[in-house]
């Protein structure tokens, strides 16, 4: 069932923060009330800080506070985690653009382009929002794909409401809200809903590099590594 294949795979992927956090880390930059953190970078990721208003190469383990945006390019991915023991993931497709708003107590997170995977099991307070829908989060599994022409919020396990000024549908397993511009949103039952998360679904062996330091002499465990960093 695709809710255990990706559980299994979005926890493996929470080893990058002892695996790649090594790697390219040397910029972090951290806020006070950060709202997310970059735990795995593909390709070409970049990250737009609110207090320096300029688009910037991203890097693992950087936070994202209110007003901040990630952005990942052709074909590149990225995950990211919410609240405490990384109780939300966000899974970053290709050409997709996210932007973090703090509302009070609640976090809206913006998708302005692309798809986001969301996996959350928490009472994690936070709203999805996009250019045609928005989704109302009631501690679930599910995916967000924004188009220019239209919107679709696809739930793989729990609930959600998909809302816009002119109407809310409530889905669950299996099931596809669908709206385009000032439309009302409309409900859609797929075959095979996992087939639009393969994306999600493949992520390279992650290793501790830190084990090795002790064999700096050993020139295949050396060619292994840089290799394995790049």
């Amino acid at each position: 069932m695709i809710q255990n294949t990706l559980l299994q795979i979005l926890l493996f992927s929470g080893l990058l923060l002892y695996g790649f956090a090594a790697v390219g880390d040397g910029n972090v930059m951290s806020c006070r009330d950060n709202i997310a953190q970059l735990v795995s970078a593909q390709g070409k990721v970049e990250s737009f800080k609110a207090t320096t208003e300029n688009w910037q190469p991203a890097s693992i383990n950087q936070s994202y506070c209110n007003n901040d945006k990630v952005r990942t390019q052709a074909l590149s991915r990225a995950v990211l985690s919410m609240g405490e023991d990384v109780a939300t993931y966000l899974a970053l497709s290709e050409n997709t653009l996210l932007n973090f708003l703090g509302l009070g107590s609640r976090v809206l997170l913006s998708v302005e382009q692309g798809q986001v995977y969301v996996r959350s099991h928490t009472h994690h307070k936070f709203d999805i929002t996009t250019p045609h829908l928005n989704a109302g989060i009631e501690g679930t599994e599910f995916l967000i794909h924004a188009k220019a022409e239209g919107v679709e919020i696809t739930v793989f396990e729990g609930k959600v409401r998909a809302y816009n000024q002119r109407g809310e549908v409530r889905i669950e397993n299996g099931q596809t809200a669908a709206a385009s511009a000032n439309k009302v949103p409309v409900t859609k039952l797929l075959l095979h809903p996992e087939d639009s998360v393969q994306w999600a679904l493949y992520y390279p062996p992650i290793i501790d590099t830190e084990g090795f330091a002790d064999d700096s002499s050993n020139t295949t465990v050396n060619d292994a590594l840089s290799q394995y960093h790049k």
